[in-house]
């Protein structure tokens, strides 16, 4: 009975490790065996599933997401970027998350300048927009900001970064998919994104 246990406890600790795999196939993981993949890749099924965008490497820390009630999945596309690489975030934020209380503050803090900064040329946002997706309402956030390559050096060479971002609300805490990319890179990536948004579906009602 004693090793059993042990061995339950030994497999709790392996299963909430940070982890990734393929989207080429779904079923090329990069741990150490399978099971110890798909457990934890399964619970965010709870949540949200969708439809991987090709050519993505996606990557999740479950114990991490589970400390901080927010559940992400990270969708990383390879050998793109001159400074940073494209990548798309699937999140869910639990009602008690440790960022955002309500949808309507992730919009106040990424759909404008909540500094008001005068002249600021290093940040720009197009009009928040109300859509559907899924036939869930949902808003898009579109967003450029210059990113430096060394962060604390703000004259480094880098980047005009844009984004594309689609808040959708649930009835317990909001779901958000975030699209971002160098802007030389950004249209080579969009169409991409956009189906895998058109493939997604939370599983909290709104």
């Amino acid at each position: 009975m004693k090793i059993r246990i042990a061995f339950i406890v030994f497999a709790g600790i392996l299963s909430l490790s940070p982890m990734s795999y393929s989207a080429e196939t779904q079923e090329q993981e990069v741990c150490s065996n399978k099971k110890e993949c798909d457990l934890p890749a399964m619970f965010y099924e709870k949540y949200f599933t969708f439809r991987p965008a090709k050519g993505t490497e996606i990557s999740f820390d479950l114990d991490r997401d589970i400390r901080r009630n927010i559940f992400m999945k990270t969708l990383t596309f390879s050998g793109s970027g001159n400074y940073f690489v494209p990548h798309i975030y699937v999140k869910y934020y639990k009602e008690d998350n440790r960022e955002f209380k309500k949808y309507e503050d992730y919009l106040e803090a990424n759909s404008k300048d909540i500094f008001n900064i005068p002249d600021n040329n290093l940040l720009s946002f197009e009009p928040l927009v109300q859509t559907k997706v899924n036939k869930r309402k949902a808003y898009v956030i579109v967003r450029k900001k210059y990113r430096f390559k060394d962060y604390h050096s703000k004259t480094s060479a880098g980047a005009w970064e844009k984004e594309k971002i689609y808040v959708i609300p649930a009835e317990k805490g909001f779901y958000v998919l975030h699209y971002s990319a160098e802007e030389s890179e950004y249209s080579k990536h969009i169409k991409a994104f956009e189906k895998l948004v058109k493939s997604f579906k939370g599983k909290i009602s709104n």
